[in-house]
């Protein structure tokens, strides 16, 4: 972001140097000259006007204030869902009926496909039956064993039998229950690999589901920058179709990437009508401490000889001074600057025509932008 800004600022100096010095004070063909400057050019009461200040270029200023500046982390990053599960089959059999389609929001347990239960109907029914039988059988001789006509043991080997009916019983349901496959948890059928007609055998790719709310944004943080995130901490996310959501860190990474010595950081968003989807990229922006700065425009930035960026002023003797910044952050077409003066008078017209140290006449734009409205 810091290059963009300087890039541009660099932009804004070429264009303003190709306009030429005369825009820097054009206030129409009627307007009176500057102030202290009479319209033949000469004078004798104003400063400006003596013979060693009619050769001292004018510059437009304006004095501006440090304001408070809420500094943030900037972090490129995409979105992701809350889970992703790959449905298998777990039982062999033929798609008989497909209760669900691709792109489809299903809810929890909802009914996605039906497999033929072929003959396993058949076989619970069976299990159930000698079920009944175990059951009567141990019931008798639990009632020899009170006459004294059966002994123990014979009741504790129709128990057993008795146990192991119903155990065959249970496998036999459980078998028909899966040739249902239903959605594990509510989320967006993203695929679906069995149609109708279809053999699935066991173990075989059935659908895909994923769960958007609510949704993830993973972004990496340097190691300079770890200490300032906390869990908790609410941030702005910015999509890349503009829009704007607010979400809060719920994780931050242990391990380093190898290759970036990054960390991950991951923000939660509420997405309860699955709007924004898993894969787009976006900005994340965290808080953190409050700090004073100076908020200006991106085209009064200036570049020294030595490549050094910062912002001309003009102090109280009207000697330019280029004062080296470092950009904050951005905000509605503005940077956020640090290194200037509690309050400074910056240059705001003229600043690539002049340079550190050379003597100017500062002509306040508001006193301008006042005659061209009388």
């Amino acid at each position: 972001m810091k290059k963009l800004i300087l890039i541009a600022a660099i932009a804004g100096i070429g264009v303003g140097a190709w306009l030429g010095y005369d825009t820097i004070f054009a206030t129409g063909e009627n307007d009176d000259p500057p102030q202290g400057v009479s319209e033949s050019g000469t004078g004798s009461t104003p400063a400006e006007n003596r013979p060693e200040q009619r050769n001292l270029q004018q510059v437009r200023v304006r004095t501006i204030a440090a304001e408070p500046m809420q500094e943030e982390i900037i972090l490129q990053g995409r979105t992701m869902a809350q889970r992703t599960v790959t449905i298998t089959a777990q039982v062999s059999g033929t798609v008989v009926a497909v209760e669900a389609d691709r792109g489809e929001t299903v809810d929890g347990d909802q009914i996605i496909i039906r497999l033929s239960s072929d003959d396993r109907e058949a076989r619970a029914e069976e299990a159930r039956a000698l079920v009944r039988q175990r059951q009567a059988e141990f019931d008798a001789a639990q009632t020899l064993n009170q006459r004294g006509v059966r002994s123990s043991t014979d009741v504790t080997q129709a128990e057993a039998a008795l146990q192991g009916a119903r155990a065959a019983v249970s496998a036999a349901e459980l078998a028909l229950d899966r040739m249902i496959v239903r959605a594990p948890f509510g989320g967006i059928l993203d695929s679906r690999r069995a149609e109708l007609g279809a053999f699935i055998d066991a173990g075989e790719e059935v659908a895909v589901i994923i769960d958007l709310d609510p949704l993830r944004i993973r972004g990496q943080v340097s190691e300079r920058n770890l200490g300032d995130i906390r869990t908790g901490d609410t941030g702005q996310v910015r999509l890349v179709g503009g829009d704007q959501v607010e979400g809060q860190v719920t994780y931050i990474g242990a391990t380093a990437d190898e290759r970036t010595r990054t960390f991950p950081v991951e923000l939660e968003v509420p997405n309860p009508d699955n709007e924004i989807i898993e894969n787009l990229t976006a900005e994340i922006r965290l808080p953190l401490a409050e700090t004073s700065a100076h908020r200006i425009e991106a085209s009064l930035l200036s570049l020294s000889d030595d490549g050094v960026i910062g912002v001309k002023s003009v102090d109280n003797d009207g000697t330019v001074v280029f004062n080296p910044i470092e950009i904050l952050g951005d905000s509605d077409g503005a940077v956020w600057v640090s290194g200037l003066p509690e309050t400074a008078t910056i240059i705001t017209v003229g600043q690539e025509f002049v340079v550190a140290d050379e003597r100017v006449i500062p002509v306040d734009e508001a006193d301008i932008a006042a005659r061209t409205t009388q």
